[in-house]
């Protein structure tokens, strides 16, 4: 389950290091689902498509 958005301790949400992400999961050989969680506040019709497509360009 890959969220949007992180949230550091205390401090402010960041967008998700999606690169990091997919390299981790390349470097250990995952061959499974990916869920993409998305609790931002934009408008989830439009913000989630655009995650979408980047996470699928990052994993391709």
């Amino acid at each position: 389950q890959v969220k949007t958005e992180i949230s550091p301790g205390k401090g402010p949400k960041r967008p998700a290091d999606l690169e990091r992400i997919v390299k981790i999961l390349r470097d250990v050989n995952y061959r499974g689902y990916v869920v993409l969680e998305y609790e931002a506040e934009d408008e989830p019709r439009d913000a989630v498509p655009v995650h979408l497509q980047r996470l699928r360009t990052l994993i391709a």
